[in-house]
Protein backbone atom coordinates (compact mmCIF):
# COMPACT_ATOMS: atom_id res chain seq x y z
CA UNK A 1 0.00 0.00 0.00
CA UNK A 2 1.02 3.63 -1.01
CA UNK A 3 0.73 6.47 1.44
CA UNK A 4 1.40 10.19 0.56
CA UNK A 5 2.03 13.10 2.40
CA UNK A 6 0.93 17.12 1.37
CA UNK A 7 3.49 19.30 2.30
CA UNK A 8 5.90 17.08 4.39
CA UNK A 9 7.57 19.92 6.68
CA UNK A 10 6.27 19.02 10.09
CA UNK A 11 7.19 16.27 13.06
CA UNK A 12 3.87 14.42 12.47
CA UNK A 13 4.71 13.95 9.03
CA UNK A 14 8.16 12.77 9.98
CA UNK A 15 6.92 10.60 12.25
CA UNK A 16 4.04 9.36 10.71
CA UNK A 17 6.31 8.11 7.71
CA UNK A 18 8.79 6.39 9.82
CA UNK A 19 6.22 4.34 11.37
CA UNK A 20 4.35 4.12 8.23
CA UNK A 21 7.91 2.60 6.56
CA UNK A 22 8.46 -0.04 9.65
CA UNK A 23 5.19 -1.26 8.74
CA UNK A 24 5.36 -1.94 4.58
CA UNK A 25 4.17 1.07 3.38
CA UNK A 26 5.37 2.80 0.83
CA UNK A 27 5.77 6.78 1.49
CA UNK A 28 5.45 9.49 -1.00
CA UNK A 29 6.14 12.78 -0.31
CA UNK A 30 4.20 15.48 -2.51
CA UNK A 31 6.20 18.89 -2.76
CA UNK A 32 4.83 21.38 -5.19
CA UNK A 33 7.41 24.11 -4.60
CA UNK A 34 11.20 24.74 -3.96
CA UNK A 35 10.19 25.58 -0.56
CA UNK A 36 8.59 22.54 0.10
CA UNK A 37 11.72 20.75 -1.02
CA UNK A 38 13.91 22.17 1.49
CA UNK A 39 11.86 22.13 4.28
CA UNK A 40 11.38 18.11 3.76
CA UNK A 41 14.90 17.14 3.38
CA UNK A 42 15.87 16.97 6.69
CA UNK A 43 12.44 14.17 6.52
CA UNK A 44 13.83 12.69 3.53
CA UNK A 45 17.41 12.03 4.62
CA UNK A 46 16.61 10.61 7.79
CA UNK A 47 14.14 8.16 6.06
CA UNK A 48 16.83 7.21 4.02
CA UNK A 49 18.73 6.46 6.46
CA UNK A 50 15.71 4.44 7.76
CA UNK A 51 15.00 2.72 4.53
CA UNK A 52 18.39 1.58 4.74
CA UNK A 53 18.23 0.04 8.12
CA UNK A 54 14.81 -1.40 7.43
CA UNK A 55 16.29 -2.99 3.39
CA UNK A 56 18.75 -4.53 5.95
CA UNK A 57 16.82 -6.05 8.71
CA UNK A 58 14.37 -7.67 6.10
CA UNK A 59 16.88 -8.43 3.19
CA UNK A 60 14.80 -7.15 0.28
CA UNK A 61 15.65 -4.05 -1.66
CA UNK A 62 13.41 -0.27 -1.98
CA UNK A 63 12.07 -0.51 1.48
CA UNK A 64 11.64 3.46 1.14
CA UNK A 65 10.31 5.17 -2.03
CA UNK A 66 10.10 8.65 -2.60
CA UNK A 67 8.35 10.80 -5.30
CA UNK A 68 9.13 14.45 -5.09
CA UNK A 69 7.12 16.67 -7.70
CA UNK A 70 7.94 19.97 -8.18
CA UNK A 71 5.88 22.34 -10.31
CA UNK A 72 6.63 25.43 -11.54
Amino acid sequence: MKVGFLFPNNEVARYTAARLLETKFDVEFFCPEKLDVDAASDIIAELNILSWEQTLLRHVDNAFRKSIKIYQ
